[in-house]
């Protein structure tokens, strides 16, 4: 997950499995599983403009595969 500081064009990087509070942080994410990009964009983009949750989202691309 990616966090811009806007005009100053810095980005914070958080690898984290706790995906509710990932939520709280971050405007812009990518999931990222056994090495492979499965989703990057927006939360908003994501999540169906926040319809849905991010574990949900996850489990999806994966297949229900956590490890």
């Amino acid at each position: 997950a990616a966090r811009d500081d806007g005009d100053r064009g810095l980005a914070v990087f958080v690898s984290s499995h706790l995906l509710s509070e990932v939520e709280k942080m971050v405007d812009r994410i990518a999931i990222v599983h056994r090495g492979r990009t499965l989703a990057a964009g927006t939360l908003a983009d994501l999540t169906d403009g926040g319809t849905r949750g991010l574990e949900d989202l996850f489990l999806e691309l994966t297949g229900g595969e956590t490890v």
